[in-house]
């Protein structure tokens, strides 16, 4: 059973004291502007050229009270389609875009406003990813098997290509002209083309069940579901280098900068990092979390913690659980601007677009982004 969301795009920024405001009760104080788009002008061509270019220690919960820089608020709840489920982030636009499960299509979703526009893919649309340079967009259909590919330019469904059974992982590698989809029933990484005309390049035996995928740099990892493990590949070579046992099911991972790989682990409700085949922490965040995001250049790994509507924040250095934020029910995948630290996170249930902002740049990412 769906739980319908206000018709009306709700700004909900916490304020001084750090609650939410009811639905029918506005927030006093510091309330957030929407973010404004940011890729007009001479900066949108600069920003596109850009893109073209480019021993276990266990944590312990912590206060969610921490310095201003640490603190995140809830700062938009935008309607999108039935059943959200993944976001990702266009860089050159400032939109959204997330899978809606039960109507198969994808949303391109203006956070604070509302739905730009829909795209119909195939069956069960799972994960999404942007190429922002490209202008191409992509989504794996669990339940037709395929992957579809959106110009977003034009608006368009362009093609959909067959991948292997119960696909749900999807990643792209464009320095490499490379799609990465996981095969859930075959427990295999398979490996296509980016470009047209998207042929196969390469199939890679994991874990059972690999559910998520994630790529960058010379590093390839997927989370085996059902194996309670993660397979580290080499991206150049596509050999596996490592399996390490991170606990009963690992949702989807997060490659940081540094090489470190964050995951979701779903049996345990925790979070794990692991560096050189070695888990570096754990720390339970909640039951069921599922879609996370390391954000390292502000030392923040995120995660939606499902059968607790929050998504949590962690510190990424040691694992502190720092935050937890409320949000629409049934949190599923995460995204985030890598330029303003804005998070945005695909409430299923509640089908929405929720945008949690770093509260000491509120106004200033507004202005940033016009």
């Amino acid at each position: 059973m769906l739980n319908p969301l206000p018709s009306i795009t709700r700004s909900i920024l916490s304020c001084a004291n750090g609650r939410r405001p009811t639905e029918t009760t506005p927030p006093s104080g510091h309330c957030s502007a929407r973010p404004m788009k940011r890729a007009g002008g001479a900066f949108g061509g600069l920003l596109l050229a850009s893109l073209a270019t480019t021993g276990v220690a266990q944590a312990e919960p912590q206060n969610d009270r921490q310095p201003s820089a640490r603190h995140y608020v809830l700062s938009d709840v935008t309607p999108a389609g039935q059943t959200s489920h993944f976001p990702a982030y266009d860089a050159l636009t400032g939109n959204v875009l997330v899978s809606n499960i039960s109507e198969s299509t994808v949303s391109e979703v203006d956070p604070g406003q509302g739905v730009v526009r829909t795209f119909a893919v195939g069956a069960a649309p799972h994960t999404v990813q942007v190429d922002a340079a490209a202008r191409r967009a992509y989504v794996v259909n669990k339940g037709a098997s395929s992957v579809s590919e959106m110009d977003l330019e034009s608006g368009q469904t362009v093609t959909t290509f067959p991948v292997g059974p119960n696909p749900h992982g999807l990643k792209l590698d464009p320095r490499r002209d490379r799609i990465y989809v996981t095969s859930i029933d075959a427990n295999q990484l398979e490996v296509y083309q980016l470009s047209p005309p998207h042929n196969q390049l390469a199939v890679i035996p994991v874990g059972p069940g690999p559910w998520g995928v994630d790529a960058k740099g010379d590093l390839v990892v997927t989370t085996d579901t059902g194996g309670n493990t993660l397979h580290l590949i080499d991206a150049e070579t596509l050999q596996i280098t490592g399996v390490v046992e991170v606990g009963e099911g690992p949702w989807n991972p997060s490659i940081g900068a540094s090489g470190t790989v964050y995951a979701t682990i779903g049996g345990s409700g925790e979070m794990v990092a692991v560096r050189d085949q070695s888990v570096l922490w754990r720390t339970a965040i909640g039951p069921r979390p599922l879609g996370i995001n390391a954000d390292e250049a502000r030392r923040v790994v995120f995660a939606a913690v499902g059968d607790a509507d929050q998504v949590a924040f962690v510190d990424t250095r040691n694992g502190r659980l720092f935050q937890r934020v409320d949000v629409p029910a049934g949190p599923a995948g995460v995204t985030y601007d890598p330029m303003t630290g804005i998070a945005y996170v695909a409430s299923q249930d509640a089908g929405a677009v929720d945008s949690l902002s770093p509260a000491f740049a509120g106004r200033a990412n507004a202005a940033r982004r016009r």
